[in-house]
């Protein structure tokens, strides 16, 4: 993964650490993260960062640990994250994420498409009716094997099925 625009800006973060009288390996505990991880922040070096959501986290609660905004913390380290490049660049992002919109925003999607939908639909449909007309069956068969009236049959089934 390529350095930033402004490689101060890990330097700077370590710095505002160092002057709150915050040790590294406090804070890796503090936001349970490796220690490891942070010195590759502070040394503006990603590219073991975690990806997405995961890793934007890491950065906010990073900021907030040591008494910085997050989400301005978060905006300048904007370019460091794989999902930014991609859509500088122009490349497709993953499946799921919108292109119009910033990597923090958080969306919930369903799975499927809705042509996917009507058609589960559709099965579920056809095997509600089918459970029905079995049901519908062992009542008729039921009653009259039974002398029990349709109506009571069917409940008797269906509470038995």
């Amino acid at each position: 993964m390529p350095t930033p625009s402004n490689p101060a800006i890990g330097a700077r973060l370590r710095a505002h650490r160092e002057r709150r009288g915050i040790t590294l390996a406090a804070l890796a505990e503090s936001i349970k993260v490796k220690q490891t991880l942070l010195e590759s922040l502070e040394r503006s070096d990603l590219s073991r960062w975690p990806p997405g959501i995961y890793g934007r986290a890491l950065v906010r609660e990073y900021a907030k640990a040591i008494g910085l905004p997050p989400n301005e913390t978060l905006d300048e380290l904007g370019e460091l994250f794989p999902e930014e490049e991609r859509r500088q660049r122009g490349e497709s992002l993953p499946r799921g994420v919108a292109a119009d919109r910033s990597p923090g925003d958080l969306r919930l999607t369903l799975a499927g498409t809705p042509a996917a939908t009507s058609s589960m639909l559709r099965v579920r449909l056809r095997a509600a009716l089918i459970e029905l007309a079995i049901l519908v069956a062992f009542a008729v068969a039921l009653s009259r094997t039974s002398g029990l009236a349709f109506w009571t049959a069917t409940a008797v089934l269906a509470l038995v099925v």
